[in-house]
């Protein structure tokens, strides 16, 4: 095990409670992956569903949105569309950098060459759903540029 899995399953360990687990639990730990902002680990726990336990790369200023808007947007996407949000720790102290716990959706990669009308469509329909639900608010709708202003008028 890396010092980075048996850091995350130490504060699992210590953190049952907040991401939802049952006392006493023995976390096996894995790495999914990194990506440009994120260092995504894989929390297995027996009896209970799996989590992702995602570790900030980036400073906060270069990620595209704050880990807080991220965790609030899963909290209001419809069930089964997505991740359920189930923690946001905005302190370094635990395992360096802050992080976000999610539930674990199961998937795989997908080659550029194979992707197809039938890939397409699967999007479309995820999309759809997402858009299905009304809210009686919404965030800014543009990307801000790196001024900080928005990009749009």
């Amino acid at each position: 095990m890396t010092d980075t899995a048996a850091g995350i399953a130490d504060w699992v360990r210590a953190n049952v409670d907040r991401v939802e687990l049952p006392p006493g639990s023995e976390p096996e730990v894995s790495v999914i992956g990194t990506g440009e902002s994120y260092a995504a680990w894989l929390v297995r726990v027996a009896g209970a569903d799996p989590l992702v336990l995602r570790i900030r790369r980036r400073p906060v200023d270069e990620l595209p949105r704050p880990m807080a808007a991220e965790i609030a947007g899963l909290k209001r996407a419809p069930p089964d569309l997505g991740p359920r949000a189930v923690l946001l720790e905005e302190s370094a102290d635990a395992l360096g950098a802050p992080f976000m716990v999610t539930g674990f959706v199961p998937g795989h990669e997908v080659a550029a060459q194979d992707w197809d009308d039938k890939l397409l469509l699967a999007h479309a329909r995820q999309l759809a759903a997402l858009h299905r639900t009304p809210f009686a608010t919404a965030g800014e709708v543009t990307a801000p540029n790196k001024t900080g202003r928005s990009a749009c008028p």
